[in-house]
């Protein structure tokens, strides 16, 4: 028996009817299979919610019937790794679980799950899954051996060194479809990207939720094509709409051309509203819908913007109207974006890029 378990246990000795909220803390990762005296006699059968931190895992099968809700901060002792078939084994003893909150405060795990071996917690409607110090890359990949099959809401939620920040977005699933049954579909995503910091999620028809956020500090997020093999099994190929606002302190930067290398991907979209410093992506976009690249399928497109995201915005759609397509343009000025002033501060420049765009667009070149 464990000294730090010894200390608590006289507390445990006597029924507690009226305990609804219980915690767990060992420093250093205890030693994970043993749980203090008192838990396994039926004494805290009226606890609701369980935190546990540093525990690695444990066996107590009829310690926890009723919990509902799970916040656990996992760890083991340092130098050895934590153990994915531990962490699965002690989810499954907590039958009625609705609510999983699971944080790793380490990227070092061990992988020890037999093959096809899946745990099955039909209550569970929400989890989360964090990574404070190894970025997205640190969460293991646990979900790939639940199924959830009433899973309303899922978030990923990292906290990025600079060295790590090309891992946005990471989700740490291959396949969706029969562990994830309602997030088969996803045609709402919204994007929030200010200066390095993301966040995305995603909506399903019967409005379950897929969340990812992110704050990277230093280089902020990587290339796109850089980060597109991290996406996982999330079905890119069903999203219709999508909602991006950017805050950026600079334009035409890594953020920018991460996003319009996503929108590029969206092989199904049709609206798209975008907000904030978005002239970069306007600018861009009607360039490659010229080419016929992608979004040839797009139907509407709303901007809330400043004067020369407008501006980029009506000529993508004469661009479009070139091209034969339809697409309602719907632009709302917002005085809170500020003018682009490297756009704006020469006729000359704003001219040069004109001429530029025109000669692209009709294979031609002017005298």
């Amino acid at each position: 028996m464990s000294d730090d378990f010894t200390r608590v246990a006289h507390y445990l000795q006597k029924p507690i009817p009226a305990l609804r909220k219980f915690g767990i803390i060992m420093p250093f990762g205890g030693n994970g299979s043993e749980l203090p005296p008192g838990t396994s006699n039926n004494h805290l059968l009226h606890v609701r919610e369980l935190e546990l931190q540093g525990v690695p895992w444990f066996r107590a099968p009829n310690a926890f019937p009723h919990v509902i809700k799970l916040t656990w901060l996992v760890a083991s002792r340092p130098g050895n790794p934590l153990r994915l078939a531990g962490l699965l084994d002690t989810l499954e003893q907590l039958p009625l679980l609705e609510r999983v909150h699971l944080t790793f405060p380490t990227s070092q795990y061990y992988n020890d799950i037999p093959a096809h071996h899946v745990v099955t917690l039909p209550h569970v409607h929400q989890v989360s899954l964090s990574c404070p110090k190894g970025g997205a890359a640190g969460i293991p990949p646990i979900l790939e051996f639940l199924k959830l099959p009433n899973l309303t809401s899922l978030a990923i939620i990292v906290d990025m060194p600079s060295i790590y920040s090309r891992f946005l977005p990471n989700f740490p699933i291959t396949s969706f479809g029969e562990h994830l049954p309602n997030f088969v579909q996803l045609p709402e995503m919204g994007i929030h990207i200010c200066d390095g910091s993301g966040q995305i999620s995603f909506r399903s028809p019967s409005q379950a939720v897929l969340e990812y956020r992110a704050i990277a500090r230093g280089l902020g997020m990587a290339p796109y094509l850089q980060d597109r093999e991290f996406w996982g099994g999330i079905p890119l190929h069903t999203v219709r709409k999508v909602t991006a606002a950017l805050n950026l302190s600079t334009k035409g930067m890594i953020e920018d051309t991460w996003l319009l290398g996503l929108l590029c991907d969206l092989s199904s979209l049709e609206h798209l509203e975008l907000e904030g410093q978005c002239s970069y992506i306007l600018r861009h976009l009607r360039q490659i819908m010229i080419r016929r690249d992608t979004l040839l399928g797009l139907k509407t497109l709303t901007v809330r913007s400043g004067a020369f995201e407008t501006r980029q915005a009506l000529r993508l759609k004469d661009a479009a109207e070139w091209l034969g397509l339809e697409i309602i343009v719907t632009c709302t000025l917002d005085p809170e974006v500020p003018d682009d002033e490297y756009e704006w501060d020469s006729e000359g420049l704003s001219e040069r890029w004109e001429w530029s765009d025109e000669e692209y667009w009709f294979g031609e070149e002017r005298d």
